[in-house]
């Protein structure tokens, strides 16, 4: 995991996690991780994952939790 900007600012540097998810983690449960990897739990904002094939799946609402 990469993150490639906060707040519309690009970083020249990006910081990067590593972490582990199973057939059985909703992309919810994903972006709650994520959030918390980055120290990102006091902001409400929307999440988009892009898949290897191009496919992209993101939250319909910021209040939506799965």
């Amino acid at each position: 995991m990469v993150l490639v900007a906060q707040a519309g600012e690009d970083f020249t540097n990006p910081p990067g996690r590593d972490l582990l998810a199973s057939s059985e983690h909703t992309f919810a449960d994903l972006a709650r991780a994520i959030d918390r990897a980055f120290a990102r739990w006091d902001i409400s904002h929307l999440h988009e994952f892009q898949l290897a094939d191009g496919t992209r799946i993101a939250s319909a609402d910021e209040d939506e939790t799965d």
